[in-house]
């Protein structure tokens, strides 16, 4: 027993582990909570049995990077403190918890070895591509019942019932694979490249036919910004224009061939042009919903320019605000997130915030890595309209994959 505690301790098993917990957070992100929480108290179990805690942790978090994500979780715990509603303030409290969790795990673990990242990107791509073969086959079985819902401002159905982090998912999985080949990274033949290229265009057909809008904006997005680095910091010239000819041509191809694209455009065009006429306090289009949720957070934010109301107390702000002027409309967070913390914490606090959520794409000029480039365009995109950090999945999401990318970029 003895034995086994010390091999325990040792560099070598508790690299393994560590890679088995990031594993366990990728299949929990797909389909179970419980397995993300799991992944995450693993991952503190590896830090707590380095041998040298005590004489490692401050040298440990010497990364400023590690110093930033403890700052967002600042920013929720000064949202707690100005709140007067205990019950909501401790839950999201709770969501944030990764952000003071994970760098502390990160920073005791063991360094990644060379192929570590890529290979722990590789089977997240490929355990997500066959996620996706599922999803299609339950779209091609039910695909007369799903077509009627999408005309409703409902979803293609997917793991969990999320279809928004689910595309940012699929979103990071393409973004992976395009980091993946510009490393030119394999497990065993050359052939693998090939095979995760059709893969990586089997997964943007999957985005289109799950119309997720802020996906595809993720996705062409993500597009570019890859043409952007390809052409002016790898020069590669060539595959940046083919990579600029398809951003042009794919949309208007999928657009023409893929119907619950076709239904999802039409349906935002529709409720763009119901909310310019005013009709909006018993509206029950989901884009009206939304537009709606922006006006009021804006009005909150006006109200507490410099202090917010207080993270707790946001719904039950906004809760009057909707009694007052939308009182057949059902209350929501605003749909997106930097809006929320300017209205929770005021400008200061947003400013703090957004210093500690770009802070470590700056950090020794980490955005020349492509992968962690376009892991920041996805979720900062996804920030814009929703409030991808006040739920726990998309927190796991952010701040896993975040501290996967610094755990290797400091490697480098």
């Amino acid at each position: 027993m003895q034995l086994f505690l010390v091999s325990l301790t040792q560099s070598e098993s508790r690299r393994k582990m560590h890679l088995l917990a990031c594993l366990l957070l990728f299949m929990g992100l797909i389909c179970s909570k419980f397995l993300m929480t799991v992944s995450m108290i693993m991952m503190l179990l590896v830090a707590f049995l380095n041998p040298s805690l005590k004489v490692a942790l401050i040298p440990s978090f010497t990364n400023k990077a590690h110093w930033m994500s403890f700052g967002i979780f600042g920013i929720f715990v000064y949202g707690v403190l100005m709140s007067s509603d205990l019950e909501s303030s401790a839950l999201c409290l709770r969501i944030a918890l990764p952000y003071l969790v994970l760098p502390f795990a990160f920073a005791l673990s063991p360094a990644y070895q060379k192929d570590d990242f890529p290979k722990l990107l590789s089977i997240y791509f490929w355990a997500l591509s066959v996620c996706c073969v599922g999803v299609l086959i339950y779209f091609y079985f039910n695909y007369d019942i799903i077509q009627v819902k999408l005309r409703a401002s409902q979803a293609v159905p997917t793991p969990n019932k999320d279809h928004i982090r689910f595309s940012l998912m699929i979103n990071l999985a393409i973004f992976a694979a395009f980091w993946i080949l510009e490393q030119g990274f394999y497990w065993y033949k050359k052939w693998e490249r090939l095979l995760m290229t059709m893969a990586t265009c089997f997964l943007v057909v999957t985005l289109h036919i799950l119309s997720v809008r802020i996906g595809l904006v993720i996705l062409y997005s993500g597009v570019l910004v890859s043409v952007l680095y390809l052409i002016f910091r790898k020069r590669a010239l060539k595959t940046g224009l083919l990579l600029l000819l398809l951003l042009i041509v794919v949309p208007q191809i999928a657009y023409k061939q893929i119907p619950s694209l076709q239904t999802k455009v039409k349906l935002s065009i529709y409720n763009w042009q119901r909310y310019q006429k005013g009709y909006i306090k018993d509206s029950k289009l989901s884009d009206v919903r939304r537009y709606i949720s922006y006006k009021v957070a804006w009005e909150i934010a006006q109200n507490n320019p410099w202090t917010g109301v207080g993270i707790g107390d946001l719904k039950n702000e906004a809760t009057r605000i909707y009694a007052r002027d939308y009182p057949q409309q059902l209350v929501l967070y605003p749909h997106n997130f930097f809006l929320t913390i300017f209205a929770a914490v005021g400008l200061p606090g947003l400013l703090i915030f957004s210093i500690c959520f770009f802070g470590p794409l700056l950090y020794q000029k980490n955005y020349q890595n492509l992968f962690f480039l376009l892991f920041y365009c996805c979720i900062s995109l996804s920030m814009l309209t929703e409030n991808t950090l006040l739920i726990a999945k998309g927190v796991a999401l952010h701040c896993g994959f975040l501290m996967m990318s610094l755990h290797h970029l400091k490697k480098e």
